[in-house]
């Protein structure tokens, strides 16, 4: 039990581990002694007085039949609740383990027990036998090996500061390749401009190293994102002695958050160049489907680069001080040491961790917000193109007038404009980030300065903190309050709140009116309990067991059973049964290695010191460290490792007992012994028979796969990213309402929208993470090849469309003039963040530029966000979920387009003179984004229907070539004209026919 309850886990989640198992083993005691109890009863009913009283104080009982019946009941009771609670609440499975051994050995044992006091003194000694256990793990937790989720959070902390500088590396390194070899014309060979086109497929394939390293550090980064937002729920509620409290930490939580996710829309620069280079070189099913010719290849590779030397040269300049910035903030939050630079000294340039560094750092990034206008208009004058005001409105302005052809025109057009919405979409993204590592460093100054007058102090969770931790310790609650809910200033304005806020709708039954109906809901809750996924494995789990079990009760089997080890097979098949045959099929590979393994090592190490404990307890340490050590490093091997430690101490353990014992005082328990040649064979026949009883049951009489649920869980991530995109749509357009909306005020409808959109945003990227893991699990396949790089593909593609939706959200924030980054220069970083870590009210501008003004009407006219992209994630999630097929003709929801409404609002409204406005830049993110989920989009569809179908019964006519046969010999065979050398004739004559290689 001191291995089972992995003491190496941090402080938190291993005392909610342990009250768990505590509560639980009390609770399976009791269960146990119950049983006994019944047993004993119905075994003094149907023997006679005589055999009783001759078995007084004999553990030798005679069978009794109605007893073992008794037992067998509350085992099949106890494991059919064990499993559903497994299955219900995964996180438990330890704690389901534990009782599945506790109920196993007193259930077995329970069957030749005929007094109630034979029972009291078994459960009492499995009782002292688990919580002696538990108490040696709680030692080994708390004093010699002890680990918080505080230091966990701080050292994931510094490690997202480390990966946060690498990714910045990374970008950097990516920018200046492009600068050198751009992605569009490396498409296309000089040789040969018309056959050496790469498809669509090869092109978003194609990854550059620097490119490859950009995604690798930006997933890692996210990753670390994603654990430190996993432990910091822990970290809330530990006990601990230090300078930052709870509040703080979920602050770094959030600052690190607003990093994060510009970092993450630099990352997506590398699929946007990839679709600017599928339309440079006609790649894409469109009108323009011949692309450019060589020349103009070698013009757009120089256009593009030109765009490129404006942002290198613009984020050099910045990349070095936000680097010094993070460095500066380990420093204040004490994660690093001071580095000495005495280059930077005789420069004049203050160092990470002087005071003054945050001054610096705000004259950097203003610097850069200053350059931002004039690196575009240079940009403009090296690529020869003029910018009027109403560029990015009207094509007749284009600075080109010379080019004759409409289709040209236009081309042109949309490569100025795309070169435009790049410059803008990296210049808001690189400055977003330097806000927030400026923020980040205000912070790390503010309790730095806290840390040196108060010091250290006792941190303690609150009443409310560790009542909900409870609660939630035994429910999962995902509830959201009333549907309405007043102003946020008292008045008397009602705000209805949407149908997604409120409890979901059972289209089988209307809302319950009457106590008879609320009593008849909780009856149908009972039976759909026991119509539900977990139910049926936990009785797939009893039908496992007692497949075993059986034997143990019967009377010409039950000493036999005892004698040969048979408990531990029972042992094996209750907590080998996964939820999933693929997991079953790993956890049955991964047993029988590891016991295999664990044979050959036990013999070994209890030989080599010639069975001598004081050199057999050394051995046995070095060989479960390196268990242990397997199961950290590589956890895809979990399975096996743990069996490998688990099988060593019980077969030295029992070698250990019999030297101190000796082997009459073993064998007087019922079980003969065997020398260790012996036992460990035993052990490998039982663990052997355990798993493979579970395999079988994992298929019978119906396998759960692993592709199923896969395919499951992709309907539901589908559904999530619906949700999630639903949020930002309110989202956006309660930013750009007219009242302000402040998110800080709780029950207030922005606070709400924002609680919503965050707890979308969780779920979905969890649930993207473990659609991930599920696609990289293996399982054996009957009958047609699984369509694993389809799923793959959908994944990847949803993950995309996650990113471009949070992107959307991020850039948003600029709209609402209650974000901090509604106006530069009316809330600077340093004068904005101080207030708010002190607790004191933030206000609001009483009067707004009219400009953004003008820019937030026209912005509410667009309507960036639509809620068809919401019904048509919907109908993909109802199609995968159903395995249904999708409807014919899916129509992707376009982007917005800028219409004649900008003249009418402000002409200006898009002038170049205001690109120092971070509304401006936004503007530009969110067609970029807009437009690349309508892509991206299109794409999943694809991909769902290639998996579903398509409910399509219309047909096309196609002409077959002639076929001329030959008489070849007596038997009937003839010789066909090749069928491929007919289809490319009849394609080429088409293609000569109508210019296209597409027919009806």
């Amino acid at each position: 039990m001191a291995f089972f309850s992995f003491a190496t886990q941090p402080r938190a989640r291993f005392v909610k581990t342990m009250t768990l198992n505590i509560f639980g083993v009390c609770l399976a005691a009791a269960v146990m002694l119950l049983s006994i109890y019944c047993a004993v009863k119905s075994r003094e009913r149907s023997e006679s007085a005589t055999q009783n009283s001759s078995s007084n104080n004999n553990l030798e009982i005679s069978y009794s039949a109605s007893a073992s019946a008794v037992i067998a009941v509350w085992l099949c009771v106890s494991i059919y609740l064990i499993n559903v609670g497994r299955a219900l609440r995964p996180e438990y499975s330890v704690t389901g383990t534990i009782l599945s051994f506790f109920v196993i050995v007193a259930s077995i044992n329970a069957t030749r027990i005929a007094h109630m006091s034979q029972g009291e003194v078994l459960i009492k000694h499995m009782i002292g036998a688990f919580l002696m256990g538990f108490a040696i793990a709680v030692g080994v937790s708390f004093f010699i090996f002890p680990r918080s989720h505080r230091k966990l959070c701080f050292k994931l902390t510094d490690d997202f500061v480390s990966k946060l500088k690498d990714s910045l590396k990374a970008q950097g390194a990516y920018m200046r390749r492009m600068r050198r070899k751009n992605l569009v014309f490396t498409c296309v060979q000089e040789t040969n401009v018309s056959t050496a086109r790469m498809s669509p497929k090869d092109i978003r394939a194609t990854n550059s190293p620097e490119a490859q390293r950009l995604k690798l550090s930006t997933a890692s980064l996210s990753a670390t994102f994603g654990r430190m937002h996993t432990e910091l729920e822990y970290a809330k509620i530990e006990f601990a002695v230090g300078h930052l409290d709870v509040y703080d930490l979920k602050k770094i939580r959030e600052l690190l958050q607003s990093i994060l996710l510009p970092m993450n829309g630099m990352s997506t620069l590398i699929d946007i160049l990839k679709e600017v280079a599928i339309r440079a070189v006609g790649a894409a099913e469109d009108d323009d489907s011949e692309g450019l010719a060589f020349d103009d290849l070698e013009a757009e590779r120089v256009a593009w680069a030109n765009v490129m030397d404006s942002l290198v040269s613009s984020f050099d300049s910045l990349a070095e001080t936000l680097e010094n910035a993070l460095d500066h903030v380990s420093i204040q939050l004490r994660f690093g040491r001071r580095r000495k630079r005495a280059e930077d000294r005789e420069k004049g340039i203050p160092r990470p961790g002087d005071r003054d560094f945050v001054a610096f750092l705000s004259q950097m990034i203003d610097e850069f917000d200053c350059s931002r206008s004039s690196a575009l208009r240079g940009w403009s004058q090296a690529a020869g193109v003029d910018l009027p005001v109403a560029f990015t409105t009207d094509l007749s302005k284009d600075p080109q007038p010379t080019i004759t052809n409409h289709f040209a025109v236009g081309r042109h057009y949309r490569q100025n404009q795309q070169r435009l919405c790049l410059v803008l979409y990296i210049e808001f993204l690189t400055w977003s980030t330097a806000k927030g590592v400026l923020d980040l460093v205000v912070f790390a100054n503010v309790k730095s300065q806290e840390a040196t007058k108060r010091g250290s102090r006792l941190i303690l969770p609150g009443k409310k903190r560790m009542k909900k931790w409870i609660r939630t310790m035994w429910t999962s609650t995902d509830s959201i309050a009333d549907p309405t809910i007043t102003g946020r200033e008292g008045t008397r304005t009602i705000v209805h709140l949407g149908e997604a806020y409120k409890k979901r709708r059972d289209p089988e039954h209307l809302p319950a009116a009457s106590y008879l109906e609320v009593i008849g809901d909780q009856i149908r809750r009972t039976s759909h309990f026991f119509a539900s996924e977990e139910s049926a494995f936990g009785f797939r789990a009893v039908c496992a067991v007692m497949t075993v079990g059986i034997v143990a009760f019967l009377h010409d089997t039950q000493t036999w059973f005892l004698q040969q080890r048979g408990l531990w097979a029972l042992i094996l098949v209750a907590i080998s049964l996964a939820p999933t045959t693929g997991a079953s099929v790993i956890g049955f590979l991964g047993r029988v290695v590891g016991t295999i393994a664990a044979m050959c090592t036990s013999i070994i190490l209890w030989y080599v010191p010639d069975g001598k404990a004081g050199g057999v307890i050394p051995v046995l340490f070095i060989v479960e460290f390196f268990g242990f050590y397997t199961l950290f490093k590589f956890p895809q091997f979990s399975v096996g490792a743990i069996l490998f430690n688990v099988t060593n101490l019980l077969i030295v353990g029992y070698e250990l007992e019999v030297t101190k014992l000796g082997k009459e005082a073993v064998a007087s328990t019922g079980q003969p012994y065997y020398p260790i040649y012996l036992l460990a064979p035993y052990r490998l026949a039982t663990v052997l028979t355990g798993t493979f009883v579970a395999f079988i049951w994992s298929y019978f009489p119906f396998p759960v796969t692993t592709h199923g649920k896969l395919r499951r869980e992709l309907g539901a991530g589908l559904y999530l990213l619906a949700t999630y995109y639903a949020t930002v749509h309110s989202t956006v357009e309660m930013r750009l309402q007219d009242f302000v909306l402040d998110p800080r005020i709780k029950k207030s409808p922005a606070y709400r929208v924002e609680k919503a959109r965050g707890k979308a945003f969780a779920k979905t990227s969890i649930q993207i993470s473990k659609l991930r893991l599920l696609a990289r699990e293996w399982e054996p396949t009957i009958g047609g090849r699984f369509p694993k790089e389809t799923y793959h593909d959908i994944i990847a593609s949803m993950e995309i469309i996650f990113n471009y939706m949070t992107l959307i959200s991020y850039s948003t924030r600029t709209f609402s003039p209650s974000s901090p980054l509604f106006s530069a220069p009316v809330f600077p970083s340093t004068h904005r963040l101080s207030p708010m870590l002190s607790g004191e009210p933030h206000t609001l501008p009483d009067i707004e530029k009219p400009w953004i003004h003008n820019f937030r009407l026209f912005m509410r006219s667009l309507n960036i966000t639509t809620h068809d992209i919401t019904s048509m994630l919907s109908l993909l999630s109802a199609s995968v979920t159903n395995a249904q097929p999708l409807p014919p003709f899916l129509r992707v929801p376009h982007p917005y387009r800028l219409g004649p409404d900008l003249h009418i609002i402000d002409p200006d409204v898009l002038g170049i003179e205001h690109v120092a406005e971070p509304c401006y830049a936004a503007f530009a993110v969110c067609q970029v984004a807009s437009s690349l989920v309508s892509e991206e989009l299109e794409r999943l569809i694809g991909m769902v229907k290639s998996l579903v179908g398509e409910v399509d019964f219309s047909f096309h006519i196609e002409r077959k070539p002639e076929r001329v046969t030959t008489w070849r010999s007596r038997t009937g065979t003839f010789g066909t004209k090749n069928m491929k050398e007919g289809g490319r004739e009849k394609r080429k004559d088409l293609s000569n026919s109508n210019g296209k290689g597409k027919a009806e």
